[in-house]
């Protein structure tokens, strides 16, 4: 059995927020409601599956507070550091608002799908290779 340590996750811009929190032997999260506690929970099962707790996939990663534009939009990026037998590696997944522009018109408009990355070790790896 292989052994998988988490290290680190660092978040950017998951569901508005952005966080980094370096894992240690033994850990514990407390907090107060609404500090960030299943923030942490989410983003680390997102990175994994695309999905949250309630496996909602890709379930409100981008601020709901704002009108999103082209130009205010900014990606979603969750890094996951990781040991496995010993050996280091950078898990990454990103998620940015997509956005198509009519030829004609100078208006961008939002697309009925986003667009997804996944990268181990800074190499893009399609989703069955990161799934497996």
């Amino acid at each position: 059995m292989k052994k998988v340590i988490l290290k680190k996750i660092s978040v950017q811009n998951f569901r508005s927020k952005s966080f980094e929190f370096e894992f240690g032997e033994h850990n514990e999260i407390r907090g107060k409601n609404r500090s960030g506690k299943s923030s942490v929970k989410n983003a680390f099962f997102w990175l994994l599956t695309g999905a949250d707790d309630l496996d909602r996939t890709n379930f409100n990663l981008f601020d709901t507070t704002i009108v999103h534009t082209k130009e205010n939009s900014v990606p979603t990026i969750v890094t996951g550091i990781f040991v496995i037998d010993g050996v280091e590696y950078e898990v990454t997944r990103t998620a940015k608002m997509g956005w198509t522009r009519k030829r004609g018109n100078d208006e961008y408009e939002r697309k009925t799908s986003d667009d997804y990355s996944f990268s181990i070790d800074g190499i893009e790896r399609s989703a069955t290779e990161f799934k497996n």
